[in-house]
C-alpha cells in the first residue's frame, strides 16, 4: 500500500497518511515546500492549495511514474510511457508535453547546472541549459539504465548504472560527456 510515515526528530511517530492503494517508488520536495509521492499509479503533492496537488491520467500522464525532477520551471516526469514536460500556465493550470525522446520508458532524471540528464531503456539524455531538445549521451542496444547520481564529492561526475555497466559521465566544455564505462560483472 501507499502509505507514508512522518516521524518527529525523537524517532516517534507524528503522522500516517494513506495516499492510496499503489506502492510508492519516489519522495522529493518542490521550492513551495510541497512534498511529492510518485506511486505506481498517480503523482500527489501533499500541500494545498494548488493546481499540482493532485496528477494523473486526468492531466495528461499515462502509465507509471518512477521518477521526477523540477528544472528550469518545469516538473520533469519519467515515466513508463517516456519523459513528460509539466509547466504552469498563464491561466494558473499546468500545461503537459509528451516530449517523445524517447520510445520506452524513461527512468530517472537529475537536474543539474548544466542540463537535465534523462536515464531510459535505451542510453542517456541530456538537454543542455536553454535546449529545447536533447542530445544522446550514451546509446545502447538492449542495456537500461536505471540510476543516475551526481557527485557530491565530485560535482563535476555522474554515475549512471545499467543492467551490465557502470557508466561515468563528467563536464567537458560545461557538457556532459560520456567518459568512461566499467563492467559491472553480474553484480545486482
Amino acid at each position: 500500500h501507499g502509505d507514508l510515515f512522518r516521524f518527529g526528530p525523537d524517532y516517534k511517530l507524528r503522522n500516517h497518511f494513506t495516499l492510496g492503494s499503489f506502492g510508492v517508488h519516489a519522495l522529493g520536495t518542490d521550492h513551495e515546500g510541497g512534498l511529492w509521492a510518485a506511486t505506481e499509479g498517480e503523482l500527489l503533492r501533499m500541500s494545498l492549495p494548488s493546481p499540482w496537488s493532485f496528477l494523473g491520467a486526468g492531466q495528461g500522464i499515462g502509465g507509471n511514474v518512477y521518477d521526477f525532477e523540477w528544472y528550469e520551471g518545469a516538473l520533469w516526469l519519467a515515466t513508463t510511457r517516456g519523459l513528460i514536460r509539466m509547466a504552469p500556465n498563464d491561466h494558473g493550470g499546468i500545461d503537459t508535453t509528451e516530449t517523445h525522446w524517447t520510445e520506452l520508458e524513461a527512468f530517472t532524471v537529475t537536474s543539474t547546472e548544466q542540463g537535465l540528464v534523462v536515464a531510459h531503456r535505451n542510453g542517456i539524455l541530456v538537454l543542455d541549459k536553454g535546449a529545447t531538445a536533447p542530445r544522446p549521451v550514451l546509446t545502447t542496444e538492449a542495456e537500461s539504465i536505471g540510476e543516475v547520481v551526481q557527485s557530491k564529492q565530485h560535482p563535476d561526475r555522474i554515475y549512471a548504472l545499467g543492467d551490465s555497466n557502470l557508466y561515468v559521465l563528467v563536464l567537458k566544455d560545461g557538457k556532459w560527456q560520456l567518459d568512461f564505462s566499467a563492467s559491472i560483472d553480474g553484480a545486482s
